[in-house]
């Protein structure tokens, strides 16, 4: 889900285009499933940020995004490392390093995970990931089972 948006022109003197699915007095933005009304005839994209930033601020302890980053050595050869990062922390896990990363194997490194945090475990309750192939309904499992809900980044187009 994202925020419906639709832009109508400034009538506010602020500056900023007003912003909202609906020309209602009620704007409703939609953050991770969440519903949350507004009681201004509009938003700009400067409250749309800043509901985003008090949001993110608010749920930052439970809140652990995953990635591949890529480590090519001196002998041309490329290694994927497997990170996830705490936002409430800024904590980095460093999971794993391989050269040919495979659905089974991140699942394993998301079960070492759970391993290494414990009960810590089970306080994630949003997992950012992208739409890699290597990101599998048995690696959502190891999260989901924890209670953790996915989110999966948007596609991106090719420039």
């Amino acid at each position: 889900m994202g925020f419906p948006v639709s832009s109508a022109p400034d009538r506010s003197g602020t500056g900023h285009a007003r912003h909202g699915g609906d020309r209602s007095n009620t704007t409703r933005s939609y953050v991770s499933g969440i519903s949350q009304a507004s009681s201004t005839s509009s938003l700009t994209t400067c409250d749309l940020v800043s509901q985003w930033r008090q949001f993110l601020r608010a749920q930052a302890a439970g809140i652990v995004a995953v990635d591949f980053l890529h480590v090519d050595t001196v002998l041309l050869k490329r290694l994927y490392v497997l990170v996830f990062i705490e936002h409430g922390t800024r904590r980095m896990h460093l999971c794993g390093v391989t050269a040919n990363p495979t659905g089974e194997w991140t699942v394993q490194q998301a079960r070492n995970l759970a391993l290494t945090l414990g009960e810590g475990f089970g306080d994630i309750r949003f997992l950012i990931r992208d739409r890699g192939s290597n990101f599998t309904a048995s690696f959502d499992a190891v999260f989901q089972a924890a209670g953790t809900r996915i989110l999966r980044t948007a596609v991106q187009a090719r420039v």
